[in-house]
């Protein structure tokens, strides 16, 4: 079972999943629900479970992840694929795609039914500063190089990521969204028995209970914690 995100993941109106694959913005399933058509995906619902395909460089997905430690794509590469010599031992044309091989791939040499390559990809310099409500604390964005380069390809761009104690799309307006910890059963916070756990905007913290004191410790950008008297 798929967990749904605290903020938005898609645009009004989009399709959110295709089969068990999760289509979180920029991506989308058609034109109108992608950033461009470099992010455009096919959900052929003919297949059970549907085929989730990336029309820009005809591949099937497997997995997207907008997740700061894990920002990427996996497609199928079958053994149908040439093999290339760009180190990566398979062959995908990703000229005009925000897309590359990640490094993470390693060198592919033996023929199997299937694998799962990762790939990098990023949204260009311009389409970051044109992200809305780029001047809050809700998200950051940092240049990006692709670790290998195809002439016609991206040398470098932007990835986008909701800051700690937020979650959902950082490519949407008002996407990243408070993370309630207390409430939400992912995070299964306790505080001790003499306070209460209280949400705060992009963080939380245990507050002492009537009749306690407390001086407030911050360990890191998510967790307050306080030692009560």
């Amino acid at each position: 079972m798929i967990e749904s995100a605290v903020g938005a993941l898609v645009k009004p109106g989009c399709k959110e999943l295709c089969g068990n694959v999760r289509i979180p913005y920029p991506f989308g399933i058609g034109a109108d629900c992608s950033l461009n058509k470099g992010f455009v995906v096919f959900c052929d619902e003919t297949f059970r479970p549907p085929a989730t395909t990336l029309t820009s460089i005809d591949r099937e997905v497997l997995d997207i992840s907008l997740d700061r430690n894990d920002h990427h794509v996996r497609i199928k590469v079958t053994s149908e694929d040439d093999r290339d010599d760009t180190g990566t031992g398979i062959a995908v044309d990703f000229r005009g795609s925000p897309f590359m091989f990640s490094k993470m791939n390693g060198n592919y040499t033996k023929r199997v039914e299937y694998f799962p390559a990762v790939l990098d990809w990023a949204i260009t310099d311009e389409e970051a500063l044109r992200l809305p409500n780029r001047d809050g604390n809700a998200f950051a964005c940092y240049q990006f190089n692709f670790s290998q380069y195809v002439p016609g390809t991206m040398r470098s761009g932007q990835q986008c990521f909701c800051s700690d104690g937020y979650e959902g799309s950082p490519y949407l307006p008002n996407g990243c969204e408070d993370i309630d910890e207390c409430n939400d059963p992912r995070y299964n916070f306790t505080c001790p028995a003499d306070s209460i756990c209280v949400n705060k905007v992009g963080s939380y913290a245990c507050e002492p209970k009537q009749g306690k004191k407390a001086w407030p410790i911050i360990w890191g950008k998510t967790r307050i914690f306080r030692f009560f008297f």
